[in-house]
């Protein structure tokens, strides 16, 4: 009976054993040689790399390679961010700006997490509408920004609809006055 149970228990774990071994962990990092903060988040990413044996980071440099800066510019626009802070990085469905203490800590913490739940690569997700953007610590999921655009949308649909309307009003005054 033990037999059975451990062998049945080995069969259910055996797949999660193995995929979450096998969990490639890509982080997309752009970078320039002359920046600070980018020269100790390379150090800190090779510590990282060291750390965990699935995490791969991709070196982008963007002041001396033009195909590069347009991979930045394109993966910001698809997070819904901007191409415009250094260093960043993208990790899953995440672009983060800068580099601090704060930035390593949920860094490591989404690293971690993506060795238990498998992470997308950056590379798929140009491919998706869910990624999100960190702006000043802060986190905008997709679906808000998606939110946001359905609800402003509506608002100037209403808005134009309003002015219609009213014009039509004065209009139909004018008209009124004339008769």
């Amino acid at each position: 009976m033990k037999f059975k149970f451990l062998l049945i228990l080995i069969l259910i774990l055996l797949p999660i054993l193995n995929t979450s071994a096998a969990n490639l962990i890509e982080v997309y990092f752009f970078y320039q040689e002359s920046c600070p903060y980018c020269a100790q988040a390379q150090t800190w990413l090779s510590e990282m790399e060291s750390q965990y044996a699935n995490l791969k980071i991709r070196r982008f440099e963007v002041s001396q390679n033009s195909m590069n800066t347009q991979l930045f510019t394109l993966m910001a626009e698809k997070y819904g961010g901007m191409a415009q802070s250094l260093p960043t990085f993208f990790i899953d469905y995440y672009m983060v700006e800068g580099f601090d203490e704060s930035i390593q800590t949920g860094l490591e913490k989404k690293i971690q997490e993506c060795l238990i739940q498998p992470c997308i690569s950056p590379a798929e997700s140009l491919k998706s509408d869910n990624a999100n953007v960190v702006n000043d610590g802060q986190v905008i999921p997709a679906e808000n920004r998606t939110s946001n655009i359905i609800i402003g949308s509506i608002i100037i649909i209403s808005a134009l609809g309003l002015i219609v309307w009213g014009g039509v009003k004065i209009v139909k005054k004018i008209k009124k006055r004339r008769m």
